[in-house]
């Protein structure tokens, strides 16, 4: 079964051939040219590249066509009961094909553009509060961790998270401080901002170091801070190939 922006296709009359959101890894690869060299090298040039999943179904009742085409528009997140814990961010791409199989059924066909890993629907969230010593974080992914450290903090004084022994500092602009603003360091989108009246505020230029990663081999991973924090939290943001 498939689910699609949190509507399941059953719902809609569709009968979902059975598929996976599984994928192996895909990385991105450049062809370099090298004087004398008579074929390119292929370099690595990092990051995980966006996958296709192609989706087959039959639509029982025609009447619901145009309910199911609006379904299919747009971006959302991708689920499959195979593994409901996880999902992709997924994109429809254009291009739905329709074939009739009887009076009664039509099959349709589509694909989703997703994203290179799949993320956990309930992602681990830690208080890391009184993290002024190293606390051990339990990451499940299979895939190196970009998580999202949440805090807040009254203080101008610099404030360090550690995170397997590497540093990430930050010092705070003035409306986090006097306010008590939530601040987020966003491994992922390699972003610090703050948050005030629903939105978003970009403020990565008051940080230094590199944004925190977490192993996904088998090796512990641990989390500490110094500094002054009101609170704080890491959303370990697991992902999977």
């Amino acid at each position: 079964m498939i689910v699609f922006n949190g509507k399941e296709a059953s719902e809609l009359g569709l009968n979902v051939v059975p598929f996976t959101l599984r994928r192996l890894p895909q990385k991105n690869h450049t062809f370099v040219n090298i004087l004398g060299s008579e074929e390119p090298i292929i370099v690595k040039s990092g990051g995980a590249v966006p996958v296709q999943i192609d989706i087959e179904a039959d639509l029982t009742d025609k009447s619901r066509f145009d309910e199911v085409n609006a379904w299919l528009t747009g971006r959302g997140l991708l689920v499959d009961d195979e593994e409901p814990d996880k999902y992709r961010i997924a994109e429809v791409l254009d291009g739905t094909t329709l074939t009739s199989v009887n009076d009664d059924i039509t099959t349709l066909t589509w694909a989703f553009m997703c994203s290179a890993y799949m993320y956990a629907v309930n992602p681990t969230v830690v208080d890391i509060s009184d993290a002024t010593v190293y606390k051990q974080l339990d990451y499940k992914g299979t895939v190196e961790g970009a998580p999202k450290i949440r805090f807040k903090s009254n203080s101008h004084d610099p404030i360090t998270f550690t995170v397997n022994g590497v540093n990430f500092v930050v010092t705070l602009p003035d409306v986090c401080v006097t306010y008590v603003l939530p601040v987020v360091i966003d491994t992922e989108h390699q972003i610090m901002y703050y948050e005030w009246l629903e939105e978003r505020h970009a403020i990565t230029q008051y940080s230094s170091g590199d944004f925190p990663l977490l192993h996904a081999d088998g090796t512990a991973n641990y989390i500490k801070f110094s500094g002054s924090v009101v609170e704080a939290t890491i959303n370990l943001n697991e992902r999977w190939y």
